[in-house]
């Protein structure tokens, strides 16, 4: 499949929408002068161009400073692939959609004046005072460690271990990998999840399987997952709930745009729920 920026503007001109006002505004200039430079070097092939996603991203970055630019040259680009025929399936859609759900963190961080509703506690801090309380090889310092990896709502019980194909929730792990079929309040959206554990999580896992044997992944005598999560806390002396540990994940300042929709993708919501967490210190 081969694209010229004559049948692109042709499409644009044909297009229902073009009968609005700015429509040709919004959409076609903009991604013409995303191509103009690109295709300078690619010659007149707008898919050879859009399959270079790494140049193309990384030259809206550079030539836009203002995030809310950047985010409107990227929803036109993304809107291209996804309305002119078989565009999504000859590009790497997933990346230009990501670029711009990063973008949204940006503008959001950019324009974000609110106070915070709480402080921010480093997730770093939490972890030293629940290993401090309980002890680093404790059920609570792996529920802790896990967390950080997989901050999705309450679903952290009735994890089976192994791959039980008839289970809900399950950990496999010498794929070292968590599948969520069914989860808290989005799992009909999103569908079922896969996602990879770092290797010092599952070493965590591993030992703590060995010296405690079992069929769940957390086990906590409350099985009340929220009142399980503040007395949790509250022993180590942190006075807060799961909001308190989601805060401090999606807060942390050091998190990249990007590393937000990779969170956002775990949580299993989009990035402008994860964006409700962000809050100034």
């Amino acid at each position: 499949m081969k694209l010229s920026v004559e049948q692109v503007q042709e499409f644009y001109k044909n297009h229902p929408q073009n009968e609005t006002a700015n429509f040709l505004k919004n959409h076609s200039a903009p991604v013409l002068r995303l191509f103009s430079d690109c295709l300078e070097v690619k010659g007149n092939d707008v898919i050879k161009c859009l399959k270079k996603s790494k140049d193309v991203l990384e030259k809206v970055k550079t030539k836009y400073t203002n995030p809310n630019t950047v985010k409107f040259y990227l929803q036109s680009l993304l809107w291209l692939i996804d309305q002119y025929p078989g565009l999504a399936k000859a590009v790497p859609r997933d990346k230009y959609f990501d670029a711009w759900q990063a973008s949204k963190v940006l503008m959001i961080e950019h324009t974000n004046t609110q106070k915070a509703e709480q402080p921010y506690v480093p997730y770093s801090d939490i972890q030293e005072k629940v290993d401090t309380k309980y002890g680093p090889e404790s059920m609570e310092s792996l529920f802790i460690s896990f967390y950080k990896e997989v901050p999705a709502r309450l679903d952290f019980y009735n994890i089976m271990i192994g791959g039980n194909n008839t289970a809900d929730k399950y950990l496999v792990p010498d794929r070292a990998t968590l599948v969520m079929r069914k989860y808290n309040k989005t799992s009909d959206k999103h569908g079922t999840k896969e996602i990879k554990l770092s290797k010092e999580l599952m070493d965590k896992i591993n030992a703590s399987l060995k010296s405690n044997p079992r069929l769940e992944l957390i086990v906590f005598s409350n099985r009340n997952a929220s009142k399980a999560i503040v007395n949790l806390l509250k022993g180590a002396g942190i006075k807060g709930s799961l909001n308190t540990l989601r805060h401090s994940i999606m807060s942390d300042p050091k998190t990249t745009p990007e590393e937000r929709v990779e969170l956002a993708k775990k949580a299993g919501h989009s990035i402008t729920t994860n964006m409700d967490y962000i809050r100034k210190n």
